[in-house]
């Protein structure tokens, strides 16, 4: 059952959760299992970028359910094996079923895991990086509603990101790729009050310890 109002869903075992997409198993899955959950592993940072990317303009359930697909023409996003992809490995990409087939976004995942392999030059590298953008209390709101999220896309830390990014070249970077990042690798806990989820992962990103 959905309530309109609270943004959220109660299914047949009474657990309440985000309204979203219900009957679409692997938005649920990403839901209770990721959404809002920290995490500083490189490899799913740089995998959650190409995703962010590869969604833009496209509804992010359908790119859950080509998931297993993408992993495996992407060599499951090794940032040093995708960094090494050329026009040989562009051209297949671009003739496999399942991959977003739009060139300019696959060229932007692939020159920006070549600009990934270079942070590894910086302390800490592309984790770092990514928790030193971690939105300061101030910018967040105590309760997180629908409105609230309407009306905040994204905060002023994702600008920050999405600049530092572009300052190193890393290609179609703006503060709506940023926030989906930020809410997907648990940099912000975006799930709604009353969601069972949401002090879950409050109490996960208590126990966890950001990369320097």
């Amino acid at each position: 059952m959905r309530d309109s109002m609270s943004g959220l869903f109660t299914d047949e075992a009474g657990r309440v959760s985000c309204a979203w997409q219900p009957d679409n198993p692997a938005v649920r899955a990403y839901h209770d299992a990721e959404y809002g959950r920290p995490s500083a592993d490189e490899t799913r940072i740089f995998e959650k970028f190409c995703l962010e990317i590869l969604a833009s303009g496209l509804n992010f359930g359908t790119l859950l359910r080509k998931r297993d697909r993408l992993r495996e023409a992407f060599d499951g996003f090794e940032i040093e094996r995708v960094a090494e992809y050329g026009e040989d490995a562009l051209a297949r990409l671009m003739q496999t079923e399942g991959v977003i087939r739009n060139e300019r976004k696959l060229r932007a995942c692939l020159h920006n895991a070549r600009r990934a392999r270079d942070l590894r030059a910086e302390p800490g590298g592309l984790p770092a990086l990514l928790w030193a953008h971690e939105p300061p209390p101030g910018e967040r709101p105590v309760r997180m509603t629908p409105d609230w999220m309407r009306a905040n896309p994204y905060t002023a830390s994702a600008e920050r990101l999405a600049k530092a990014l572009k300052g190193r070249g890393w290609q179609w970077i703006g503060p709506t790729v940023c926030h989906g990042l930020f809410q997907g690798l648990g940099v912000v806990n975006d799930h709604l009050e009353g969601c069972a989820l949401r002090p879950v992962c409050a109490q996960a990103r208590r126990d966890f310890v950001p990369p320097t």
